[in-house]
């Protein structure tokens, strides 16, 4: 029969205010319980697990919560109070920083001015709401309602998850949803074009690459010579880089697990990369002063090629120059998916992983204009079997 144990599961016992963790019996679970101090003094809180290393894990999180300023007792608490704790702590911890800038932003704006004096139990879906139709008669675009609708999600989401609060309620608020951009891509002969037109730039393996594995602006310009093997032909998606909210750049993971991911590129590919190389050697030679950093894809100096300059300097002059449709660098990354999905025998799936997606329903959801045609070639393909 397991006893009751106030250690910290290595011999040593547990400190003042790091709570005990016993086993109780009759429920035949283990308990831990620790203090948080409210607005009525203190008072102790339980987590419960099934054995003493789950029922630790629970309580060493929640003891961090209280510490990082997220109280356990919420009957008080103003929607205010908990915005800028969950800020502070939770949503700085876990999300990009130019992610929590909008959060920020958002809260600070509109959510804390609006509702920041209700009581964060007494909150509704129809006081979100009542935001949201405010916010628009007032000029605010539905895209920026939504991501109010969002940050507030997010956040009493993590309430939810603290036992705060009992459900969501933003869940239950109608949110405007923002028509997505339009979508333009490239047909055969216009990818052809473009690829034409950049023949001898110095960023003609950018495109090459773009049109050959539909890769995101954010990971072709984090792209490393060490994340490529040019020889085996394969390439390694290990960081993006992207605008940050003050105008520079951020270099980090990409934004899900799903977006790491190994790809297999094609000889030709990886000779158009290895002419890039070369280029790129006798570039930092004539430069004299060159920043290595490593970069595939770089500025005349050497450093990362921001964001911006990719498309003012430098595709926004080789789009015109080549006489295709006005679309944008990220169009590069939907004339893949298109033209892949309209392959002879198109895998969704392996064109959903080569794209970074997090399952195939995310691919056929963006590229469902395609499917029309996979359905004629698949209806043909059933006639030489059939008939």
């Amino acid at each position: 029969m397991p006893k009751s144990r106030r250690g910290n599961g290595d011999g040593k016992r547990r400190g003042r205010g790091e709570g005990t963790i016993s086993y109780r019996e009759k429920e035949k679970r283990y308990e831990g319980r620790f203090t948080v101090q409210t607005s009525r003094g203190p008072k102790r809180k339980v987590v419960y697990g099934k054995d003493f290393e789950e029922t630790r894990r629970k309580l060493n999180a929640a003891i961090k919560d209280r510490d990082d300023g997220l109280v356990f007792d919420a009957e008080e608490m103003t929607l205010a109070e908990y915005l800028r704790r969950w800020l502070n702590g939770p949503a700085k911890r876990n999300v990009r920083p130019s992610t929590y800038a909008r959060y920020e932003q958002l809260s600070r704006k509109h959510l804390i001015p609006a509702l920041g004096s209700l009581r964060l139990k007494k909150l509704t879906a129809l006081h979100l709401e009542n935001l949201y139709e405010d916010k628009l008669e007032k000029g605010l675009s539905p895209r920026t309602v939504n991501y109010i609708h969002t940050t507030a999600s997010k956040a009493l989401g993590h309430a939810v998850a603290k036992d705060l609060l009992r459900r969501n309620v933003a869940s239950f608020a109608e949110a405007p949803q923002p028509k997505g951009p339009e979508m333009l891509t490239l047909n055969r002969k216009e990818a052809r074009d473009l690829l034409e037109a950049a023949k001898g730039n110095r960023l003609e393996a950018l495109y090459v690459l773009a049109l050959a594995t539909g890769m995101r602006r954010s990971e072709l310009l984090g792209l490393k010579w060490g994340d490529l093997d040019l020889e085996e032909c394969i390439l390694l998606v290990r960081r993006g880089l992207t605008v940050s909210p003050d105008g520079g750049v951020e270099i980090d993971d990409p934004k899900r697990f799903s977006s790491k991911r190994r790809l297999d590129i094609s000889p030709k590919v990886a000779a158009v990369l290895k002419e890039h190389r070369r280029r790129q050697t006798e570039e930092r030679l004539a430069a004299g002063k060159w920043r290595d950093e490593g970069f595939v894809f770089t500025s005349r100096s050497g450093g990362f090629l921001h964001p911006n300059t990719l498309y003012t300097a430098y595709f926004k002059k080789l789009r015109d120059r080549a006489d295709v449709p006005p679309i944008h660098f990220h169009d590069l990354r939907h004339t893949y998916a298109t033209l892949a999905l309209l392959l002879p025998n198109a895998k969704v799936k392996i064109v959903s992983e080569t794209l970074g997606h997090k399952d195939v329903a995310t691919t056929l959801r963006i590229y469902a204009h395609v499917l029309p045609g996979m359905q004629r070639e698949a209806a043909e393909a059933m006639d030489s079997v059939l008939f």
